[in-house]
């Protein structure tokens, strides 16, 4: 039962993870939007003072672009909220020092040896990760595994990695 319910988590993250990524998309595009819109609005206002020698381009054409400015703050803001709720829904964290995608239970990084920070519980709300409903047909008891490469270990420690790790995620020891 216990895969059963492993497979649903999983499941369920990787519908959660979708959904936000295609919020980060469709939000990105509107971003797009809204520079092609500053830059034609710019221009527009500001084509007829170009090359003069009447001091530049007026304040009241810079005043006309303060909404659109305040719109692509709101859709930049909103981008990057979505991107720190991907890295929850993920079950990640990233690296300070490469920005590597790191599972939040290992304490160095696997591209470049940093350590990471403790990572900080996070509350998700109740609805984020609801049970999978149950399944309408019972799954085979006997599942056909992938083949498994050679494992890998770590130089220093002897810790098994993941492989191709550059680092130790334990240790924090470089691989050769």
């Amino acid at each position: 039962m216990a895969i059963l319910d492993d497979i649903g988590r999983k499941l369920t993250q990787t519908a959660d993870v979708a959904k936000i990524n295609s919020k980060i998309s469709f939000e990105e595009k509107n971003l797009n939007a809204l520079y092609i819109q500053l830059g034609q609005q710019f221009y527009t206002g500001a084509a007829p003072y170009l090359g003069g020698t009447e001091g530049g381009v007026p304040p009241a054409v810079f005043e006309q672009l303060t909404p659109l400015c305040f719109r692509i703050s709101g859709t930049v803001t909103e981008i990057n909220k979505l991107k720190d709720s991907l890295i929850v829904a993920k079950n990640i964290r990233r690296c300070t020092n490469c920005g590597a995608e790191c599972p939040n239970t290992v304490p160095f990084c696997a591209t470049c040896g940093a350590q990471l920070p403790v990572a900080e519980p996070i509350r998700l709300q109740p609805e984020a990760y609801a049970p999978p409903p149950a399944a309408a047909a019972p799954l085979p008891t006997e599942f056909a595994a992938p083949p498994e490469a050679a494992p890998y270990f770590c130089v220093n420690c002897g810790k098994q990695l993941a492989a191709g790790a550059a680092f130790c995620t334990d240790c924090g020891a470089r691989q050769e």
